[in-house]
């Protein structure tokens, strides 16, 4: 981590989000993301932090609580 990102744990991400049901496409449509940097994410991609928050709130369901740590 710096100042301004985290690298992501892209397996993590990708287990996290078929978890949930859904497809790259699935999670950036509720990301506000693009599928590409769903793709980079995945692919162990350094992101910011303000977006790996939205990335957490998309993935979160009523029975799972997706929390950034869970997938840096």
């Amino acid at each position: 981590m710096n100042n301004s990102g985290w690298v992501v744990n892209g397996r993590k991400l990708a287990e996290l989000r078929k978890l949930a049901g859904m497809t790259q496409l699935d999670l950036a449509s509720r990301s506000g993301y693009s599928e590409r940097a769903i793709r980079k994410a995945e692919a162990g991609g350094f992101l910011r932090l303000s977006t790996l928050h939205d990335l957490a709130q998309a993935l979160s369901t009523e029975e799972r609580r997706v929390q950034v740590q869970d997938f840096v």
